[in-house]
């Protein structure tokens, strides 16, 4: 396969994509297990390729052919996108920036994950909830606040006890905070880390999963507030990666 340059462009509609795997391997399975290896490969491009320069590749409603059916991959870029929005809104911070791919490539190898499916590590978890978020950012609902907190709190290495101290003194001393601005970032992660409490405990507002501002006006207000909460956790989960 052609070596990918920094500053190469590519169009990968109907493009072919050929896995070659070694081992040993049942002539039965083989088929099966490279269409599965197949779904892997496209997760780990889709993260590289947005880590390198964040927003870069949406494949959310992108599909491909699998053993004559079509799967759809439905990762979605909004996290990385909107994180561009909010440090622009935010004056800078969290800072975001582009990574050389060839770097995100080198870095993504040598975390060695492989064909794990279980998270062990404090970039692994991020990694999977960030995907886990990409895959339902696409509906608006505060259960996606719980992935992007779950990346925070394992990036962050939070403790059990104290988790919100924790997390935000980690967070604004990660993220290189301007002393000047402490107090306004701190409510910042204040809201998001209340927001995420009120939802598992219970006390957040609820909407029906037909989510039809047709019926109640009220709607665009919660959908604005939780997409807010959206780019705000997701340019700190990015800009933390990079």
């Amino acid at each position: 396969m052609k070596q990918i340059k920094d500053n190469d462009h590519y169009n990968i509609s109907d493009s072919i994509l050929r896995v070659e795997i070694q081992g040993d391997i049942k002539k039965e399975y083989a088929r099966r297990y490279l269409a599965n290896h197949l779904d892997l490969i496209m997760s780990n491009i889709f993260l590289v390729a947005n880590i390198s320069c964040p927003g870069c590749l949406d494949l959310f409603n992108a599909y491909y052919n699998k053993e004559k059916n079509i799967y759809k991959l439905d990762f979605c870029n909004y996290p990385f996108d909107e994180a561009w929005y909010v440090s622009k809104e935010l004056l800078g911070w969290p800072y975001i920036r582009k990574i050389p791919l060839s770097e995100v490539a080198k870095w993504f190898d040598q975390l060695e994950i492989g064909i794990k499916q279980i998270a062990s590590t404090r970039v692994e978890k991020t990694l999977f909830a960030l995907l886990h978020f990409c895959k339902e950012s696409a509906k608006i609902s505060p259960n996606s606040i719980i992935w992007l907190m779950h990346a925070l709190e394992a990036f962050y290495n939070t403790p059990r006890r104290g988790i919100k101290q924790a997390l935000r003194d980690s967070i604004m001393r990660e993220l290189s905070t301007p002393k000047h601005r402490e107090e306004e970032i701190s409510k910042i992660i204040h809201m998001l880390y209340k927001k995420r409490s009120n939802y598992v405990h219970g006390t957040s507002n609820i909407h029906h999963p037909l989510c039809n501002d047709i019926f109640d006006k009220r709607l665009n207000d919660y959908n604005s507030d939780i997409i807010k909460s959206y780019g705000i956790a997701s340019a700190i989960v990015v800009s933390g990666i990079l």
